[in-house]
């Protein structure tokens, strides 16, 4: 919340807030502690669809943890969506929450997620991954800490979005945030998105770019049952040796993507840009340590940098329908689909590579001659986002991260996709920042999600990092229209005392199994979006849950969308507005897949906290709340207002048309849009300006 302390208050006013701060944040640090461990152990996964009552009930969760920071918190309801097996589900709902209604302070918007990925002990967690762990003196921590609720004026508005189907897409958030860009963004002058990592473990980062994402499916199927290998083996097309044949087409040995045209589009390398690269502050061994693996496509810190961030890449990422279990079974299956996805750069077109791709496919299924069916699908598809970096509000964040890190922060993009940071800069037309919390071994959607609790001295005190990206917030909001001295201690303080409370309410957070890709598992994201909306109304919020309606799914069933919320927390005319992104939905997880723990029982264990939506973005979206909680009592700088979605991490369907529908009502008096989803690029402190976008692919034979 530092982020825009300097906006409202005198050098000296500032310096005595800072020091509430940092008592507060330091006597209440085991409370949030427990909250971030009862919302880790909810687990809600957006991806599946029985869990889905999960992701509702962390939404919920989060809403309750908004209300008693005095914010107005709105459930969104944002309707249901088409599963792919023809069943409809109910998305979970999104909040909308407020705090703080000065109009002399700007308004500072916030973007978060509680819905995870999926999790299992099975996939290679060291600890149960919905137990909240501690380990070797890192723990999972929260967005914010509830910094603004201790006895201050806040000098900014701050509002929430929370999603919880990011992880699933971010179903409908699209639409709400279309409808209400003239009602609840109306008033906010920026929008912060806290979703994403720094480069390294050691220097903080703000993101300035993400890549976009299309994802494609392609399966190929030869009848209505499978077949045995002994009966029928040599005798059939297998539509698993036609599925290998057009996955292995797709790339060469060097990652290099064989589909023509796929580059055209490309920006060219300047000298410019590429002595931006040069200066960038990154460990290449300790990056590739981090991975795991043994090598690296590229040898130069600049290449691996520029193939993360401005070039094109492929993946493939699984099969559905082959045996996948331990042992063998000698069968041929009927039907086989494999999944695939491009993460696009700036300039690339998401309609023109989803033709280029098909095409490529279809040409290359027919040189096989096969009798075989094929069916080509996009999913999910993701517009890559750049930022300006000169604005404002990275102008703050610089300045903030400065004051509470000492050095000055690394300006990173993101390979990976955040695709609600492209959709608020399209249609609230407000300045956008994506501000990082976590280290680059955080292993946000892999096993052993983690967030650091390594310490650092501060003023003779040891002060974690939780506690740095706490003030790096407050610092930024004030830094919006004034200087910023030195940060003290009472904040810090309170956030000591309450870290076990805080880490509670993530472990009940992350228990929901809130994902967003499985439908079965939707009404699991409603249960967290209404967890999040709970959270809300009780920081004195208030929350609207948007209906979404439905989507269809690749079966042509329909299922409910989650719905998204819109809060308000404050109105104060004289304060800016800050909108709050996030989501509640998680990706899948499941401990057979080399979870060390149970993804969505958050552990604790030699000062790590594991769980699923640990740090994206159920984590990140209870740092926020637990923020405001702490300088609520200080009166909160900004006014807030929050979105939060349950679809986010399956393409956030429906929520470009709600904030579309809602840019001249809910963002009408935004200012600013928070969405913290990227890492630092190194060990050194980063703001990302920019992503690349992405587009899933699913490949049906």
């Amino acid at each position: 919340m530092l982020l825009f302390e300097a906006g409202v208050s005198s050098s000296s006013s500032s310096s005595g807030l800072e020091n509430q701060i940092f008592q507060y944040i330091d006597l209440h640090q085991n409370e949030f502690i427990q909250t971030l461990k009862e919302w880790v152990a909810v687990e809600s996964d957006s991806i599946q669809p029985r869990l889905r009552q999960e992701v509702t009930r962390m939404v919920e969760l989060a809403a309750d943890r908004l209300r008693a920071l005095g914010a107005t918190v709105g459930l969104v309801k944002l309707g249901s969506h088409k599963l792919p097996d023809g069943q409809s589900l109910l998305l979970p709902p999104l909040i909308l929450a407020e705090l703080g209604k000065d109009p002399q302070k700007p308004t500072v918007c916030f973007y978060g997620h509680v819905d995870v990925q999926p999790a299992k002990k099975e996939d290679g967690w060291k600890t149960d991954p919905y137990t909240l762990t501690e380990t070797d003196g890192l723990y999972i921590v929260i967005i914010l800490a509830q910094v603004f609720v201790c006895k201050t004026d806040m000098p900014v508005n701050l509002k929430f979005i929370i999603e919880g189907m990011e992880e699933a897409g971010s179903l409908g958030l699209e639409e709400l945030i279309k409808k209400e860009n003239q009602l609840f963004f109306s008033d906010v002058d920026y929008i912060v998105i806290s979703d994403n990592l720094w480069l390294s473990n050691r220097k903080p980062a703000l993101t300035y770019g993400t890549r976009g994402n299309l994802c494609f499916s392609v399966e190929v199927q030869c009848g209505e049952r499978d077949l045995h290998s002994g009966s029928f083996g040599g005798i059939i097309h297998e539509p698993m040796t036609d599925l290998i044949a057009l996955l292995d087409s797709l790339v060469d040995t060097s990652g290099r993507i064989l589909i023509p045209g796929v580059y055209d589009d490309v920006a060219s390398l300047m000298e410019e840009e590429k002595k931006l690269y040069e200066a960038i502050e990154f460990d290449l061994e300790e990056h590739k340590n981090n991975s795991g693996v043994k090598k690296f496509l590229y040898d130069t810190k600049e290449e691996v940098l520029m193939h993360l961030w401005r070039y094109p890449s492929l993946s493939i990422h699984g099969i559905e329908g082959a045996f996948h279990e331990p042992g063998i079974k000698t069968v041929i299956p009927a039907r086989v689909i494999g999944k695939f996805s491009i993460r696009q750069v700036p300039h690339m077109d998401i309609s023109i590579g989803e033709r280029q791709v098909i095409q490529y496919l279809e040409d290359v299924f027919s040189k096989r001659n096969s009798p075989n069916k094929l069916k080509v699908s996009v999913p999910i598809s993701a517009m890559p986002w750049v930022a300006d970096i000169n604005s404002p509000l990275y102008t703050a964040a610089r300045r903030a991260i400065k004051t509470v890190f000492g050095q000055d922060p690394e300006m990173i993009r993101d390979g990976s996709t955040i695709p609600i940071a492209q959709t608020f800069q399209n249609i609230t037309r407000k300045s956008v920042m994506m501000l990082p919390i976590g280290a680059a071994d955080d292993g946000e959607h892999s096993q052993n999600e983690k967030i650091s609790r390594l310490k650092f001295k501060k003023r003779h005190q040891h002060v974690s990092c939780y506690h740095q990206t706490v003030l790096v917030f407050v610092i930024s909001f004030m830094s919006l229209t004034t200087a910023v001295s030195v940060p003290s201690d009472q904040i810090f303080q309170y956030i000591e005392e309450h870290q076990n409370e805080y880490v509670q309410r993530l472990k009940d957070w992350v228990a929901i199994e809130s994902n967003s890709n499985d439908p079965a598992e939707r009404h699991l994201v409603t249960n967290m979006m209404l967890l999040a909306e709970e959270r809300i109304r009780k920081l004195g919020g208030t929350a609207e849950m948007v209906d979404l309606g439905m989507h269809e799914l690749p079966n042509g069933n329909k299922i409910s969308l989650p719905p998204v919320i819109l809060a308000n927390i404050v109105k104060d005319q004289k304060k800016p507005m800050v909108c709050f992104y996030g989501h509640m939905d998680v990706q899948p997880a499941k401990i057979e897949d080399e979870w060390s723990t149970e993804p969505y029982k958050m552990t604790e264990k030699d000062s790590n906290l594991y769980g699923r939506g640990a740090s994206d973005d159920k984590g990140q979206v209870l740092a926020v709340l637990n923020a405001i909680e702490a300088l609520q009592k200080h009166e909160l700088p900004v006014n807030v207002k929050i979105l939060l979605e349950g679809m986010e991490e399956i393409g956030s369907i429906g929520l470009n048309m709600l904030v579309e529908q809602r840019n001249s009502t809910f963002f009408s008096d935004v200012d600013y849009i928070v969405v913290t989803d990227t890492a630092w690029l190194s060990n050194k402190p980063g703001i990302t300006y920019g992503t690349r976008g992405n587009c899933h692919f699913f490949v049906e034979v």
